[in-house]
């Protein structure tokens, strides 16, 4: 990462006020948010990819598998679900052969959790 550059973290997620509760606490730990509420916007982290991104398992248009397997395609960037039902994404993106998530956090969630999730990725990626 360059000197003095803040890694930024895009929400994807059609829960308006949980995309702002995450957005107000990460850029209060000191990453920059990139926030998306429809899989369409999101489309957008194809060719602009972010440092990490948190999505949604249940989103729309696309569900979050779906955006999910668009995003493998053409980038590396890591991503964590955030959903009801991360439980049964692993097995999902194994059945799709799909390489897995950096992480899987159950909703609702604790929000020291997933502040500490996104620190361990970013501690674990140059």
């Amino acid at each position: 990462m360059a000197a003095g550059r803040r890694r930024t973290v895009a929400v994807v997620n059609d829960d308006d006020a949980l995309v702002q509760l995450l957005r107000f606490n990460l850029e209060r730990e000191g990453y920059a948010v990139r926030a998306f509420t429809n899989t369409d916007d999101a489309l957008e982290l194809v060719q602009v990819p972010a440092d990490l991104a948190l999505i949604d398992r249940t989103n729309r248009p696309l569900d979050g598998v779906e955006l999910y397997a668009r995003l493998r395609k053409s980038t590396g960037m890591p991503v964590m679900f955030l959903s009801a039902w991360a439980a049964s994404v692993p097995d999902e993106l194994n059945h799709l052969g799909l390489p897995p998530a950096q992480g899987y956090i159950q909703c609702p969630f604790a929000l020291k959790e997933v502040l500490e999730s996104v620190r361990k990725v970013f501690d674990a990626t140059p």
